[in-house]
């Protein structure tokens, strides 16, 4: 079940049709093969880079650079191609800079609106040519400057990585949350409901749970007379629910409930949603109780017509000859690999379930094996009719001098 709600929820969630037009060119062939690269080395000199990085930083501003520097932790001296602006509807973008594999990249921007209109949940939207992405997502904002930190994740870099930004909207108060309830919170005596032509709901004048962040919502949580519990989100006046509540519960032998389609009321204020799985007998066998809610203020979009031109510039690293080729146990050839303090970049032709991220393997000079990056952010792929990468990141940089790589067991030259 929560597989195929996550699926759900997920689908509601899209890139710019521009990057979604662009994506489907790509799954289905209609666009120019992408040029074979060798995945090279590129030269850092440290001078310039400690001067990239104190210019960034002085243009985003101490609070704003305070904030990328700890999301990026020891991956920030990697950051360069900073600079670039673009002011457009009251509001300057400006490029903070990016961090490149060489095939992927993460860029960092800057939003700074001189009619102090974004805030902390500011979603954006920009075209990009040069790569795919899924979109641009907030990570910080700084009120005292109003300044908003954004990240691009990009995929299948082309041209050496020059990326484009272009166009862009900037909507503030979206909230996307996903937050526990507080059980002790919960009231031990039914709550009241009234009657829809849905069935019963949640009376919204009773007392609920409140959550830092979430501004404009309130979750009234309980059972009714009838033993069901449910949830109501309320809202106040200037906001309005932008997708589905869910509501899940885990046990204490490691099963789980959702709500399901049919278990929600929408409301002119929000939405009353029931959890069937779950009541009084056992309400006492609940390890965790959460719920995810979609909604917006009723603010204006910002529409403008920004453009920003920068180059991901791959760190540098140690690669395999040109004309490397390695066979794999699957089918598929590898063509090459890239080794850099970020990680290891696998590049082939065939299936890409040829080639798993559990056949890359690494030795460090000193013999130790690097950690690798856990979670969302640890490996990713993509293949493009039968041509791919892999690429597998490391927890923490990784010295590439001396150090060595195998796949599927068999070492791989690198200089």
């Amino acid at each position: 079940m929560f597989q195929k709600d996550y699926k759900r929820e997920v689908g509601g969630l899209s890139p710019s049709p521009a990057a979604t037009a662009r994506l489907d060119r790509l799954l289905t062939g209609e666009t120019a093969r992408r040029p074979r690269r060798h995945l090279g080395r590129r030269g850092l000199v440290a001078a310039a880079l400690c001067a990239v990085l104190t210019v960034t930083a002085a243009a985003a501003g101490p609070a704003v650079w305070d904030a990328l520097t700890a999301h990026l932790g020891p991956f920030a001296p990697y950051l360069s191609g900073g600079g670039a602006r673009s002011v457009s509807a009251g509001v300057e973008l400006e490029v903070a800079g990016a961090i490149s594999d060489g095939v992927s990249a993460r860029v960092y921007l800057t939003a700074h609106d001189r009619q102090g209109r974004l805030d902390a949940h500011t979603a954006a939207e920009m075209d990009l040519e040069g790569a795919t992405s899924w979109g641009l997502s907030a990570l910080a904002f700084d009120e005292e400057s109003g300044t908003l930190l954004l990240e691009l994740e990009a995929a299948g870099l082309t041209d050496g990585g020059a990326l484009t930004l272009s166009g862009g909207t900037l909507t503030p108060g979206q909230y996307w949350a996903a937050r526990d309830l507080d059980p002790a919170a919960v009231p031990t005596e039914p709550l009241e409901t009234t009657e829809t032509g849905h069935g019963a709901v949640l009376r919204p004048d009773q007392p609920g749970q409140t959550f830092e962040g979430l501004d404009g919502l309130t979750a009234v949580a309980g059972f009714d007379g009838d033993g069901a519990f449910h949830l109501r989100a309320v809202l106040d006046e200037g906001y309005e629910m932008t997708g589905p509540v869910q509501v899940f519960a885990i046990f204490d032998d490691g099963t789980a409930c959702l709500t399901e389609a049919e278990d929600r009321t929408h409301l002119s204020d929000g939405q009353d949603v029931v959890l069937p799985g779950l009541d009084r007998e056992n309400w006492d066998r609940v390890t965790r109780l959460w719920f995810v809610a979609n909604y917006q203020s009723l603010t204006e979009p910002i529409e403008g017509d920004w453009t920003l031109s920068l180059t991901a510039r791959e760190t540098a690293g140690l690669s395999t000859p040109a004309g490397f080729t390695l066979d794999a146990p699957g089918g598929a050839t590898v063509t090459g690999v890239s080794l850099s303090p970020l990680g290891v970049v696998v590049e082939y032709t065939g299936d890409p379930e040829a080639v798993p991220a559990d056949a890359v393997a690494v030795a460090l000079a000193d013999g130790s094996a690097p950690a690798w990056e856990t979670g969302r952010a640890a490996c990713s792929g993509w293949n493009w009719g039968g041509e791919g990468y892999l690429v597998c990141r490391f927890a923490a940089p990784a010295e590439p001098e001396g150090a060595a790589v195998t796949l599927f067991g068999q070492p791989v030259p690198l200089s």
